[in-house]
């Protein structure tokens, strides 16, 4: 925490890279500890998930991408990705929690670590961590309702996936549901099967390019209005979400013309799709524009 505090600050600006390299050295002498059974502690993967954060601003990118992985590793070692779900039994290595507010802080820290795989993964193209099927942790709750230790029921990813789910979830939950959404358009493009046909619009390529095509579309239209903008600039979660729809929007159809021009298809396939590009463009820079006068980091405080 001193080292990302430190980082939007000015005046304690030298002193950063001490705190991060301090971080680094604290966590990992825990690791070396007896049989590693120090370093199974919650606070433990929270640590490894600031330090990434820091790694990736300042675009320590190979140390990011491990770190973020021990972070991950770490969450599915003490079973956070099944708070809200039955299975298997399996060793626990976490108590049980104490109350609803601690079982809410294990599921943001859970997802805070599915983001920060996804968003690694899709900067690269390498493989994401967590797998969306193992997932039994509902989304997180509101920040009034966490805050104020008040209990709130929320919903799981794929309720919040299917048409007007949106209307149920927080504005982290949105950013959760972005990063999800950005990890099945990684899949979507590399993981390539015989029935893609990516030559054939009924091909399972394009099968699927059109299911991701609905999801994102259904959200972008049915956000509630807490989630929509200039309502929510003030929480920086919203701002995130909304250039998050419309960078997504871009990711899919930018591959969509790739393949429809690389295969000869109908010319409507590809203008439709670079209609769609330069829309998202247009929108990302008109959000970028609300948020100049907005000093985040006072925003967050």
């Amino acid at each position: 925490m001193w080292c990302l505090a430190s980082s939007c600050s000015d005046k304690y600006d030298s002193l950063t890279e001490i705190f991060y390299h301090r971080a680094k050295k604290y966590a990992h002498s825990d690791e070396m500890k007896g049989h590693g059974e120090s370093m199974i502690t919650h606070a433990h993967c929270q640590t490894w998930l600031l330090i990434s954060l820091y790694e990736f601003k300042c675009m320590y990118f190979p140390r990011a991408w491990l770190t973020v992985g021990r972070a991950a590793r770490s969450a599915q070692m003490m079973m956070l990705h099944r708070l809200d779900g039955t299975g298997l039994d399996v060793k626990q290595c976490l108590a049980p929690p104490r109350d609803w507010t601690e079982r809410e802080e294990r599921r943001r820290t859970f997802w805070m670590a599915f983001c920060q795989d996804r968003y690694a993964s899709i900067g690269t193209g390498w493989p994401m961590t967590i797998d969306e099927k193992d997932i039994k942790t509902n989304l997180p709750a509101s920040e009034e309702a966490f805050e104020k230790s008040k209990p709130e029921p929320t919903i799981s990813l794929d309720q919040a996936l299917k048409p007007g789910g949106v209307n149920r979830i927080s504005a982290m939950s949105g950013v959760i549901v972005m990063a999800a959404l950005f990890g099945r358009n990684l899949h979507h493009l590399h993981r390539p099967t015989e029935e893609d046909m990516d030559d054939n619009l009924d091909g399972a390529f394009w099968k699927r390019h059109r299911n991701l095509e609905g999801i994102l579309g259904n959200i972008a239209l049915t956000l509630p209005d807490y989630l929509r903008l200039p309502g929510g600039l003030p929480d920086p979660n919203v701002v995130f979400l909304n250039m998050a729809i419309h960078t997504s929007a871009i990711c899919l159809h930018q591959a969509a013309i790739f393949k429809a021009d690389r295969h000869h298809l109908p010319p409507s396939v590809s203008s439709e799709s670079r209609v769609r590009c330069v829309t998202a463009a247009a929108e990302t820079a008109r959000i970028m524009r609300m948020i100049t006068h907005l000093d985040l980091v006072t925003v967050c405080r």
